[in-house]
């Protein structure tokens, strides 16, 4: 029991002794660095390097993702300008000069000689009818008017020699101013087998073939003369104050929507329908080139009033909310929803009456996904295009 007592004091003696040797070599190399110290402190280094470069990389991130949040807008400035208001109606064309062609003698169609879109001008035979019976009517006409004019210079030699009463003289007379008559009326029978323009212009339908018998009552042509074209239009009475003949106005029609055609206030109706409260307008239409064709439908601008020098925007900037226009204007990098006051419109420009001043930045594509305040990137999507 001895020994073992000894033992133990001599290993807890030996064991201080080992712990207060380390703690001293510990203090004695304390200002020199191992290799491997050294590869630690290196690596602290790097980790700290590489939070940094983290931390900016963060950073330009963020800045990145800010970019993407902005909601890409394409903007115009509002404007100074004038605006026209105006009427805008729908018409077919008309010419002031139609003409439905009959034949003043009955008879067959022996010739027909111009057809649908030949154009004609006053006077030229369109139609050939049977003479044979003109003629021998003509003939016989003729005939008793030779007749009559010998009796009547018979009746005028007697009556220089006081031969003959005056009352014979005068049966003479007369008859031969009867068959004179019947004569010319033969021969314009006769002429009339030739069915002539009455007016210049192009053949619009034709409605007999060669063969047909005739009558007075029969059409054989529709003619027109489209260097005189004419819209007639109907127009509120309100507007009655801003209609005066001869007022310059514009026509154009889908088929040539490149052509504008110059037309003016030709006649205005005295009378307003009771039943529609509109007026009845006739337009005059210039077309040199005669591209225009009766029937066709076109559109009739009449300007009524304008404003001048007002503040005008894009209409593809406008939206609606519950019926109410808005518009974005953008401030700084906010667009801001913006009520519009509208005065007069056209097919581009919409006048602004309040709140907006000319150079103001307004959202004319990418409005319809916006709210209010919500900031906005300006694009130029010209340059996007020509990129593509």
């Amino acid at each position: 029991m001895k020994i073992d007592f000894r033992m133990c004091v001599f290993i807890l003696t030996l064991a201080g002794f080992i712990a207060l040797n380390g703690c001293g070599s510990g203090s004695a190399d304390s200002s020199e660095q191992s290799p491997s110290d050294s590869g630690a402190v290196a690596e602290a280094d790097s980790a700290s390097d590489d939070s940094t470069l983290a931390e900016k990389s963060q950073g330009e991130h963020n800045e990145d993702d800010i970019a993407l949040e902005l909601i890409p807008v394409e903007v115009s400035e509002a404007v100074k300008g004038d605006i026209l208001k105006y009427l805008l109606l729908s018409a077919s064309l008309k010419t002031e000069e139609q003409v439905a062609v009959f034949p003043e003698v009955g008879g067959i169609v022996r010739a027909i000689l111009v057809e649908e879109g030949d154009r004609v001008a006053e006077g030229d035979t369109l139609m050939i009818l049977d003479d044979e019976e003109k003629n021998l009517d003509r003939d016989a006409a003729h005939l008793d008017y030779r007749e009559k004019q010998v009796e009547y210079d018979r009746a005028l030699e007697l009556r220089n020699q006081n031969l003959i009463s005056a009352g014979d003289f005068d049966r003479a007379k007369f008859g031969l101013d009867r068959a004179r008559i019947a004569f010319e009326r033969a021969e314009l029978a006769l002429r009339r087998t030739r069915l002539l323009a009455p007016i210049s212009g192009y053949i619009a339908v034709r409605m007999v073939n060669r063969g047909d018998l005739v009558n007075m009552s029969t059409q054989v042509y529709s003619l027109v003369n489209p260097t005189d074209m004419i819209a007639e239009v109907h127009i509120p009475e309100a507007e009655l104050p801003h209609i005066t003949k001869d007022k310059q106005t514009t026509v154009t029609s889908d088929v040539y929507p490149e052509k504008s055609f110059a037309a003016r206030i030709k006649r205005i109706s005295p009378v307003v329908d009771a039943g529609s409260g509109t007026f009845r307008v006739t337009i005059g239409v210039h077309d040199d080139e005669e591209i225009l064709k009766p029937g066709m439908f076109v559109n009739v601008r009449i300007v009524t009033d304008v404003h001048n020098d007002v503040v005008l925007v894009s209409k593809q900037a406008l939206i609606y909310e519950n019926d109410l226009p808005y518009i974005y204007v953008v401030k700084d990098t906010l667009a801001l929803k913006t009520p519009v006051r509208a005065g007069f419109d056209d097919n581009r420009f919409i006048e602004v009456l309040d709140l907006i001043q000319p150079g103001d930045v307004i959202v004319i594509v990418g409005q319809t996904g916006l709210k209010d305040s919500v900031k906005v990137k300006i694009i130029d999507m010209d340059d996007i295009r020509k990129q593509a």
